[in-house]
């Protein structure tokens, strides 16, 4: 989740700012050079498509943006948190990759072009979005490739132990993360489903506190914490079960093989990558 274009912006263009208005007293909000394609309300809000000049939009409530695509190349990842949390692969080998929260699609796209092979699983809580993934995002059809829509607590809660090698955690309602992937129930349940050397990757639309609940929960349940701080904004935490991960000189390597699959830039956020202290 990132943020559409600040109030500050629209203040520069009243004219703008007070079409914005009306619009927002009709249910959404749009900017200069959008265009709505699609709108819709399931039990848990608005869901928005829109079209920003050569790049298409999926938002809750036209404030966060939840993903985007470039139309003229829909394979590289726009969002600097999904390029983090895409980084993930270069931790481990995953051969199953398990992913909660769908938005448009867009890390399972790129997974999915890094490696055709991988096994793939989505869960998502609006069946809505699914359907707006696969007809407005081009979500990839494919036998390795499964969507299950449900409550992602239910849907760990049920899983089988070391099931799979990597979990994204992307669990994102309009305004905030869904609280249960930051909370201890989901760290042990993450733990317990992945494999030995697995590696769970959390985004974080603001830092948890240092000596917070988040942290002290995260370390009863892996060995190895790294922090990305993703220019502008938010952080992806990578938890690995082990803390016997890949050596450190092979990922780089990897990184740039992912960088040529997807056409994406990733090699740089690697220098933004710490170990918890």
């Amino acid at each position: 989740m990132t943020s559409i274009p600040s109030f500050k912006a629209m203040l520069r263009h009243p004219s703008l700012l007070w079409g914005a208005a009306y619009r927002k007293m009709n249910g959404f909000m749009m900017f200069r050079d959008e265009v709505l394609l699609h709108q819709q309300q399931d039990r848990w809000g608005n869901i928005l498509v829109l079209d920003q000049q050569d790049q298409r939009v999926l938002s809750f409530d036209s404030i966060y943006e939840q993903s985007r695509m470039d139309l003229s190349r829909p394979n590289e990842l726009v969002h600097q948190y999904t390029r983090a949390m895409l980084l993930g692969l270069a931790f481990g080998n995953p051969a199953h990759i398990t992913l909660f929260g769908l938005g448009g699609g867009c890390l399972l796209r790129a997974a999915h072009q890094i490696n055709p092979h991988m096994n793939l699983q989505a869960v998502e809580l609006r069946a809505a979005v699914v359907d707006i993934a696969r007809e407005y995002f081009g979500l990839p059809e494919s036998p390795v490739l499964s969507i299950t829509v449900a409550d992602g607590r239910d849907y760990i809660t049920h899983q089988p132990d070391a099931c799979t090698d990597l979990i994204w955690a992307d669990m994102y309602h309009a305004l905030r993360a869904d609280p249960f992937q930051m909370q201890k129930r989901f760290f042990r349940e993450s733990q317990r489903t992945l494999t030995n050397d697995g590696w769970l990757v959390i985004n974080c639309h603001e830092f948890p506190p240092a000596n917070g609940l988040f942290f002290r929960f995260l370390k009863e349940y892996f060995k190895e914490i790294l922090i990305c701080a993703v220019p502008g904004g938010n952080y992806v935490v990578y938890a690995g079960k082990s803390g016997n991960g890949k050596p450190k000189g092979l990922i780089p390597l990897e990184v740039e093989v992912m960088e040529l699959k997807t056409r994406t830039k990733l090699s740089f956020l690697l220098t933004q990558v710490q170990s918890l202290t």
